[in-house]
């Protein structure tokens, strides 16, 4: 949320493999602009490594990049 109680982002978690990795979306509900970007996708990878976790983020952006060189979304998210 920010300060003035409006949703900032929604999403959800698609993909859950305890311990290890978790997959979620969201889109800007807050920003046009911004909102026609569609959905975002991120995945949070864990990998022990001794007695340290590595943490991995992957950001999915390629209906961004589609935005870009195109100026439409790609479809499968616009949802």
């Amino acid at each position: 949320m920010i300060p003035d109680g409006r949703v900032a982002d929604w999403g959800e978690i698609i993909g859950i493999d305890p311990s290890r990795r978790l997959v979620v979306t969201w889109c800007n509900e807050f920003e046009p602009e911004v909102r026609q970007e569609g959905y975002s996708r991120l995945t949070y990878m864990l990998e022990r490594q001794g007695d340290m976790i590595k943490l991995t983020l992957a950001h999915n952006i390629s209906s961004l990049k589609s935005l870009l060189k195109t100026g439409k979304s790609l479809e499968a998210t616009r949802r």
